[in-house]
């Protein structure tokens, strides 16, 4: 394998320019390779995604696709990057603070509902790729509107409390989705044993607070949820 020059090896990846290489049979880039692996981690799990299956479904030697990345940790980085832009391209008002928060919010669980493997690296890495540096700054720049005092730390703070609300929330869906299509949610046995259960533990009159949730203030959906939750902290 060719070796890498000193000042590459020093360059995070989205710094680094596309390497120059003969045109080949089969042109490759890194955003066709990130697009294609993107594609095998939406339908198969990020676990299906290798050099050598990105290779195959290109028709490219995957040897090739080292002269573009180092390693697969290089690759994970431009996926992660490429949901973020995904997030940051959608318009996210100004002028209204909560409408700001809403706007981002949605559109970020929207991002991860649409590529479920976001929750097996958010929080293996930090997110300082340009694009994840894009959307910390916007959520920034929306509670830095909202704040009176102008307070850095408690915006800061107010940031970090709303990203765990959102990555929360999505990162529990998507494992009850994940649940629900291997089939441990839907199994019949599973269900009614839970059920009664519950209605034991409830009827004991211990859980007050619970029976009351569980008949009053459940939402209707794992949406509405999220929304009325977002709510509640605006």
């Amino acid at each position: 394998m060719k070796k890498k020059s000193s000042n590459a090896e020093n360059k995070l990846i989205w710094e680094r320019d596309e390497p120059v290489v003969t045109p080949p049979p089969v042109p490759l880039s890194r955003e066709s390779i990130v697009r294609v692996a993107i594609e095998i981690a939406d339908k198969e799990g990020l676990s299906s995604v290798s050099f050598r299956k990105i290779g195959a479904f290109m028709g490219a030697g995957h040897m090739r696709l080292y002269t573009y990345f180092d390693t697969k940790e290089e690759l994970l980085e431009l996926m992660l990057d490429t949901f973020f832009a995904e997030i940051v391209a959608n318009e996210i008002p100004s002028s209204d603070w909560k409408e700001g928060i809403r706007a981002i919010s949605n559109n970020t669980r929207k991002a991860a509902l649409n590529h479920p493997w976001i929750i097996d690296i958010l929080g293996n890495r930090p997110h300082i790729s340009p694009n994840a540096l894009v959307y910390i700054e916007k959520r920034l720049t929306i509670l830095y509107q909202a704040s009176e005092s102008k307070e850095m730390k408690s915006i800061f703070l107010a940031s970090m409390a709303l990203k765990a609300y959102i990555m929360g929330f999505i990162r529990d869906e998507i494992s009850e989705l994940r649940a629900e299509a291997e089939g441990k949610l839907n199994n019949k046995s599973f269900h009614e044993t839970t059920e009664s259960y519950m209605k034991f533990m409830i009827e004991s009159g211990r859980f007050p607070m619970i029976d009351k949730v569980m008949n009053n203030g459940a939402s209707s959906s794992l949406e509405n949820e999220f929304i009325e939750g977002l709510e509640c902290i605006l």
